[in-house]
């Protein structure tokens, strides 16, 4: 259970003519409560995981838990795992405090302002875990509280079921509480100046920025900062012209002294060519540029749990130690060493090019946008792989790892009217975006489809799956049949066959090599249509993505789970038999070669394309003189949905999440009604 209140204030004031100041004050008040058991994600986990007869629910207000004293397996039962165990409930309080103030200094030279903003965020919250316990009836035979010593097979045995209470209830009392803060500040100071002088305009602008969080993520207190000073100038002439000039120099506080501050520049150039003379001429182009921008970026993070890259970490105490003597060694406490620190590790640095066109055509009607860029990213925060085992310690982050990216954003979109009250829109756009390790430090290896380098970021690395084993590939005694690649286990029609990629007749690491796509698509597409007519109004978004995997994880790879779990339909209907054959979609159900088939492969990775309806709005507007009498200007009443319909080739995973399993809040369908009055 959730409850939220947000609230939110703004306030404007005109101080003076030249004087502005903007404040504002939001923030939310929240309360969750939680099953003791744990978030609302491990029940939607559990939900697939817990058999269907379990437990028959409750008798006499008592939940009835079936054990495994009769059944050969353990009971997941889903009640059990809530019931009378406590919630734990949190409180939060966050608050937002933003300022802007604006000074314009035209007593200095016109076109000439200052301007200051901060903004302060804090956030507590306080939790509390509240423990209790249910009785719980157990089903017996009768026989097993009578005469306990008798076989279930005699012939007195009298199977009758009766329940046994069992557990104590208890009142819910507190256990544990705990709480967890967060607070930062953010401040920026300019200077700006835009003016224009006949056909020319001119602009600059200098901005220092500071922030600092006090209880950052990293497991520690210390406070983490960070320190910008940007510098920008602009020139346009006739608005045909456009040139822009920007610089960074940002500091980190996850370098050692001298190598924290990092200078980063970028140049932009415009060229509208329809402010030129000569195009006045071409009716049908309403408006062209070009553009192009070159520009280096930064950055300072290997993760967000890793700072202070040039010192090393803490030492790891062990109460084992280590042992010292020849004939009786003892043991003595000890420290180890963790992660080492770099003192020459700077700046991660990536050049960036864009490449643009805008168009627009036919009255505004038509309109055309098309952006490619590339990307060349060099001195990489990486650990180095090269090292020789002698070298006993866990290696700080270097600048090694070179990564190149490119692709291209292509927009399309037509507006258009038929007559007077019909009006019509359509708006597609397409992104594609690929990128290639060039460099990363890789341990040699023994083939070279083994290496990822010169492959995509992200890309799962397995065996290969060949085909389904037959009846056909086996001896009469169990064995594989000659021409079968040698692989440890012992294998039945319906398990995985594996291809021997290095045609050695085993199937060993060296098989192993990277396939699919990653997790983030490399084409993304979405369409916007919708027409207006006599106050009805109809709209739809559809969004899309393309060359994208997934990699489907336990509990779809190993049937049975941990031996007890149950099978979800499908799975059964797709699972290998001999009439499917190699058309199924998992292999043969077992629970003593579940690790074989399990294992990492591209089998397991399924394509993540997919097709979404993400939003459909209709609506029809009033704008009558009735409703102009009673002070109402215009009313609207409209219905929508969001995620109505979805096209993929999973059906059972969101093709949008990136979590293949199933212990995720499913994704939900949500309709709205509701009605706009403008007074």
């Amino acid at each position: 259970k959730n409850n939220r209140y947000n609230y939110r204030a703004n306030l404007d004031i005109n101080v003076t003519k030249s004087t502005t100041l903007k404040l504002g004050l939001g923030g939310r008040l929240e309360t969750k409560k939680d099953p003791k058991f744990g978030e609302q994600n491990n029940l939607w986990m559990e939900i697939l995981r817990v058999q269907p007869f379990s437990s028959p629910g409750f008798v006499d207000g008592n939940l009835v838990q079936i054990k495994n004293r009769y059944i050969p397996m353990t009971m997941r039962n889903l009640f059990y795992m809530y019931y009378g165990k406590g919630y734990t409930e949190a409180s939060q309080n966050t608050m937002n405090l933003d300022m802007d103030l604006t000074q314009k200094l035209d007593f200095i030279t016109k076109g000439l302002s200052f301007n200051i903003k901060g903004a302060y965020n804090t956030s507590y919250t306080g939790s509390k875990s509240w423990n209790g316990s249910m009785e719980s009836y157990t089903p017996v035979y009768k026989s097993s509280l009578t005469d306990p010593g008798l076989a279930i097979d005699d012939p007195n045995f009298d199977h009758t079921i009766v329940y046994q209470l069992e557990g104590t209830a208890s009142a819910l009392s507190a256990s544990e509480d705990w709480s967890t803060k967060t607070r930062d500040w953010y401040v920026e100071a300019s200077l700006r100046y835009d003016r224009t002088f006949g056909d020319h305009k001119v602009g600059g602008l200098l901005l220092y920025n500071m922030t600092k969080q006090y209880y950052p993520k990293a497991n520690t207190d210390i406070p983490k900062g960070y320190l910008g000073l940007v510098g920008r100038v602009t020139y346009a002439y006739k608005d045909r012209y456009l040139v822009d000039f920007n610089a960074g120099y940002n500091g980190s506080e996850n370098f050692a002294p001298g190598k924290r501050y990092g200078f980063f520049p970028a140049a932009s150039l415009g060229w509208v060519i329809s402010e030129e003379k000569f195009m006045k001429q071409v009716d049908f182009i309403s408006f062209l540029k070009l553009r192009a921008s070159y520009g280096l970026v930064g950055n300072d993070i290997l993760n967000e749990y890793k700072r202070f890259l040039y010192l090393p970490d803490s030492y790891s105490a062990s109460s084992g130690g280590y042992y010292w003597g020849v004939n009786t060694p003892q043991a003595y406490p000890g420290a180890s060493e963790l992660i080492l620190g770099n003192p020459d590790v700077t700046w991660e640095k990536a050049a960036k090019q864009n490449y643009g066109l805008d168009m627009n055509l036919l009255d505004q009607r038509l309109n055309f946008s098309l952006d490619v860029f590339f990307e060349k990213r060099k001195d990489i925060l990486i650990q180095q792989n090269t090292v020789p085992g002698f070298v006993a310690a866990d290696l700080p982050a270097v600048n090694l790892g070179k990564v190149n990216n490119k692709g291209y954003e292509i927009s399309l979109g037509w507006n258009d009217k038929i007559g007077s009250k019909f009006r019509y829109w359509l708006k597609g756009n397409v992104s594609f975006s690929r990128n290639e390790i060039v460099y990363k430090d890789e341990i040699p290896q023994n083939e070279p489809y083994m290496y990822e380098t010169g492959r995509s970021i992200g890309l799962n690395y397995g065996y290969v799956f060949d085909r389904f084993f037959e009846a056909k590939d086996f001896n009469e005694d169990g064995s594989t049949i000659t021409g079968i690649p040698t692989q440890s286990g012992t294998f039945k029609p319906g398990d995985i066959l594996f291809k021997d990629l290095n045609n050695d007749g085993v199937i060993d690491g060296d098989d192993k090599t990277y396939f699919g796509y990653g997790e983030n698509p490399e084409y993304i597409f979405g369409l916007n249509a919708g027409f207006e007519y006599k106050g009805f109004d109809f709209s739809m978004n559809w969004t899309g993505a393309t060359n994208v995997s997934r990699r489907l994880e336990e509990d779809f790879t190993r049937p049975f789970n941990t031996g007890d779990a149950p099978l979800m339909k499908w799975m059964v209907e797709e699972r290998w038999t001999e009439e499917k054959g190699q058309s199924a979609q998992f292999p043969r159900f077992t629970q003593t070669n579940r690790m074989h088939n399990s294992q990492m492969s591209d089998f397991w990775v399924r394509d993540a394309s997919y097709l979404r309806l993400k939003n459909l709005e209709i609506g029809y507007t009033l704008n009558t003189d009735v409703l102009k009498k009673v002070g109402i200007q215009k009313l609207r009443v409209f219905a929508n949905g969001y995620n109505l319909l979805t096209f993929d080739h999973l059906g059972f995973i969101d093709p949008e999440s990136k979590i293949s399993n199933k212990n995720k809040y499913p994704n939900t369908r949500i309709y709205n009604f509701g009605v706009n009055v403008n007074f």
